[in-house]
């Protein structure tokens, strides 16, 4: 979470969640997908891709806070990475109202057992950091 708080600006806050988060927190792949206005974007490890965003609007009212599940493949918003995933969080941002609202996926190839109540309670705490992070930008960006 240092990194993210550390970030210079959106393409290093990008950079950070989608290049550092994986190696940082063991995982391997990370996506944020967010809606902007009435335009959503996902950012992986492959760069920054435009999403349809009532697919996004969708997906976002599919996850109440923390999602934790085994797949047999990972979300579309993994991309291409999707197919490899076989464990994954969804992680709600909301960043507030008017403000950007979306997931943080965190996926990993290998199963994991995913009954963590504790490890819920710090993706949330993750997913809210990141949507502060966000809205302190978008609402004083001189901070």
């Amino acid at each position: 979470m240092l990194a993210a708080m550390e970030a210079d600006g959106t393409d290093d806050l990008l950079h950070v969640v989608t290049q550092e988060w994986p190696l940082i927190l063991g995982i391997d792949a990370v996506s944020l997908a967010l809606m902007v206005g009435d335009r959503a974007f996902r950012a992986d490890c492959n760069g920054v891709h435009q999403v349809e965003p009532q697919l996004l609007l969708r997906w976002i009212d599919q996850v109440e806070g923390v999602s934790m599940r085994a797949v047999p493949h990972g979300h579309p918003l993994f991309g291409p990475a999707c197919e490899l995933i076989r464990a994954e969080a969804l992680i709600s941002i909301d960043c507030g109202d008017r403000l950007p609202a979306g997931l943080l996926t965190l996926g990993q190839r290998s199963e994991l057992d995913l009954d963590a109540r504790h490890g819920s309670e710090l993706l949330m705490f993750l997913g809210r950091s990141l949507a502060a992070i966000i809205r302190r930008w978008l609402v004083d960006p001189k901070s």
